[in-house]
């Protein structure tokens, strides 16, 4: 069976589509294969321990190219800052069943669940072969009008700002 080509879609109600780059091109991750990185988000306080950890995590800065009917307030062009909290996963080392947790609390001591590791899974949709990030309005903490980062500049193209 002969996979869908997506040229061109219209998003649905409050969904959004935004570029989707990476915090490493796949040409950085071969470079970086096998080395412990110690890249810090400052803004979101990720923290990279590998190159298998920051494989497919996207930039928290993202151009939106798609909006659906019933989004405000965001427009198609605009640099967006996400939250990634709705696509948080962890995943528990240490899970306690109910009846460890109703021992532990009728002798005071407390049984707590302990993450071992969390990564992102970020719904990806392929436009014309290229990945793009398919979320909600309620995912864009807030709208970019001008920044930079390092050399790279980030400018809204808004005339009613």
């Amino acid at each position: 069976m002969e996979e869908l080509n997506l040229k061109k879609i219209q998003v649905r109600n409050n969904a959004i589509i935004t570029t989707a780059e990476k915090y490493f091109t796949d040409e950085e991750l071969k470079e970086l294969d096998g080395k412990i990185t110690l890249e810090h988000d400052k803004a979101t306080g990720i923290l990279f321990k590998d190159t298998a950890h920051a494989k497919n995590l996207p930039k928290l800065v993202q151009q939106v190219v798609n909006i659906g009917p019933m989004v405000r307030d965001i427009k198609v062009g605009d640099w967006v800052f996400l939250n990634p909290l709705h696509y948080l996963n962890r995943h528990l080392i240490n899970q306690r069943n109910s009846i460890q947790q109703d021992i532990a609390d009728s002798t005071g001591n407390s049984l707590k669940e302990e993450f071992n590791e969390m990564d992102y899974d970020f719904p990806v949709i392929k436009l014309d072969g290229v990945e793009h990030l398919m979320l909600f309005d309620r995912d864009v903490e807030y709208i970019i009008l001008e920044a930079n980062e390092g050399s790279r500049e980030y400018k809204s193209n808004r005339n009613d700002e």
